[in-house]
This record gives C-alpha cells, structure tokens and sequence, in this order.
C-alpha cells in the first residue's frame, strides 16, 4: 500500500458466522489498507434507514465513537470494533449511483 496502489477485494471468508462486512474489516486490517469502503444501497451513513424512514438525515462526517453511542446500523458489530480499534477510515457509498 505505500506505492499509491488501489486494491479492490470481494468475497466473504467462507466460514461461517462471518459476514462479508467482517471478511472486508479482516482483510483491510491484514493488507493495511488505509480505508475500507463499503458498497451498499444508500450514499453513506443516516440517523436511520434512509429506506424505511423519509425523515433520516445523512451525516456529513461521524466518528466511530458517535456511530457506537447512537447504535446506528452501519456495518455488522463485529466488523465495525475491528475498523475502529485498528482507526480505520471508512465510507459508504452507493453502488447503484455507480452505474
């Protein structure tokens, strides 16, 4: 990673109970990736499920700590300890806009 080279990783762990939201956090923190970034079906992280609530407002930027005191969904808990206690940065984006 310290020759400016995106490495793009798909696929879970293939054991089970490990979502592919662990697999990613895991993979991240062996290779040192410097971000993670989750594709997903809506462009970041909101007080709710942008999906079932009209009223959920999109953060423009959230700290871990925030995300864990507001017990707002972003990825499993799992993986979200592991982004956090190894710092690193994540983002969300929609992978429909992509398209």
């Amino acid at each position: 990673m310290k020759n400016n080279i995106v490495c793009i990783l798909s696929g879970g762990t293939g054991n089970p109970f490990f979502t592919t939201d662990t697999a990613a956090a895991l993979r991240a923190v062996e290779i040192g990736a410097s971000v993670l970034l989750k594709g997903t079906r809506v462009d970041g992280v909101y007080t709710s499920d942008p999906e079932k609530d009209s009223n959920a407002e999109k953060f423009d930027k959230i700290s871990f700590e925030e995300v864990i005191n507001r017990r707002l969904k972003v990825m499993d808990s799992t993986a979200f300890t592991m982004c956090s206690e190894k710092q690193h940065a994540t983002g969300g984006f929609d992978y429909e806009q992509t398209r």
